[in-house]
């Protein structure tokens, strides 16, 4: 069962076959649930994140830059639901965080 939550602890791994080494830290996001805008707590020392969206059919509803001078998500204009952000960074590591819209 969901319940509301304002952070959600995730893994990021470097993509690097053979590699053990885990780059981890805590991404949040808040307010959960909300109207569909959110603010994204990220990594520190992270430069601007790739950001992904993808809804629970598996559907792609946003692609395209996070910035961390103004990391925000905004997805009023979806549907309410639980929808799953991944945050890319230029050496290969993923955050990945769920949200859920009013």
């Amino acid at each position: 069962p969901w319940t509301s939550a304002a952070e959600f602890s995730v893994r990021g791994c470097i993509n690097n076959v053979g590699n053990d080494n885990l780059a981890s830290s805590l991404v949040t996001a808040f307010p959960v649930p909300s109207d569909g805008k959110y603010t994204l707590v990220l990594p520190e020392n992270e430069n601007d994140l790739q950001c992904r969206v993808i809804n629970t059919a598996g559907q792609v509803v946003y692609d395209g830059i996070v910035s961390v001078r103004n990391p925000a998500l905004d997805l009023s204009q979806q549907p309410s639901g639980v929808y799953l952000v991944i945050l890319s960074d230029e050496n290969g590591a993923n955050y990945r965080i769920k949200v859920i819209k009013n």
